[in-house]
């Protein structure tokens, strides 16, 4: 019944367009330029199968700083052993409702009592099929809960977002954990809300840095 209540709340249509900041590889923002966002797939990520972005809220208001640290980091190249140039792309992107039928905001109450709607059903599923319990590798199940409930409950929310911990190069090198998110991640699930890019900048060097 509550889910009922929760999907049929008459809310306002907010049609907005806001900022959000990639960080990845020179040489990846080129052919995005090019040939636009693939989506990341795998239930390892935090959010499930999208194109990840930082996005300004309280837990993050510097949204560009944690792009161009993200784009330091993950631009090692396992090839040639070293770092490769790194680039920040600034992206428009469309959010049409505030719905939570349509945009899956984990820091709202009608956000996370959604996703904990998901993950009850998840585990109920998974409890009962599994003949084992889940591998140390797979304790982090948020990525999975959000790929299964829109894949098999059919809750096809085009946008979500929600706050992490998201290491530096430097925490990386030094193992480096903390709890308290830095970050917050809008993920698009549906790339044609994504209505421009453009580089704004490349870091050069980075294996230097």
């Amino acid at each position: 019944m509550y889910l009922y209540l929760l999907l049929n709340t008459n809310l306002p249509m907010l049609a907005k367009t806001i900022t959000v900041y990639h960080g990845t590889s020179k040489q990846d923002a080129e052919s995005i330029l090019k040939k636009g966002f693939n989506r990341s797939k795998g239930d390892d990520h935090w959010l499930g199968d999208g194109v990840y972005f930082f996005t300004e809220s309280a837990t993050c208001p510097q949204p560009q700083e944690k792009a161009e640290e993200w784009a330091i980091a993950s631009a090692w190249d396992n090839g040639s052993y070293k770092y490769t140039e790194g680039a920040v792309l600034m992206v428009e992107v469309e959010i049409p409702t505030e719905d939570s039928r349509f945009y899956l905001d984990l820091n709202t109450p009608n956000g996370i009592a959604l996703f904990n709607i998901i993950r009850d059903r998840f585990q109920k599923f998974s409890f009962a099929t599994a003949k084992r319990g889940f591998k140390p590798k797979e304790m982090f199940k948020d990525g999975t809960i959000i790929n299964w409930g829109r894949n098999l409950l059919k809750f096809d929310f085009s946008l979500i977002s929600g706050d992490f911990y998201v290491k530096n190069k430097l925490e990386r090198i030094k193992f480096f954990n903390c709890r308290i998110p830095n970050s917050t991640f809008l993920v698009v699930f549906d790339t044609a809300l994504i209505k421009s890019t453009k580089l704004i900048k490349t870091i050069p060097n980075i294996d230097k840095l």
